[in-house]
């Protein structure tokens, strides 16, 4: 169910990214990942942060498209 795809976001796949970023904290993606992991277990607030944060590093096209196609989907929300 959602609530469980949820759960597992928050239990498992958020601690990870949070470690990613802890350890490579100037790779941009890591901070896409972060942001994906939250908006997939809820937690809107702090995956919009996250996005903020990823995107003031010199982006590719792609990955600047990326962050911008999931904040549009987290502001649809």
């Amino acid at each position: 169910s959602i609530n469980d795809a949820g759960t597992y976001y928050s239990d498992n796949v958020v601690p990870y990214c949070l470690r990613q970023v802890k350890r490579d904290p100037d790779i941009p993606q890591n901070w896409y990942n972060l942001a994906n992991s939250l908006a997939k277990a809820g937690v809107l607030r702090d995956a919009q942060m996250a996005i903020e944060v990823g995107m003031r590093y010199n982006l590719s096209p792609e990955l600047s498209d990326k962050f911008a196609a999931l904040k549009d989907r987290i502001e649809k929300t």
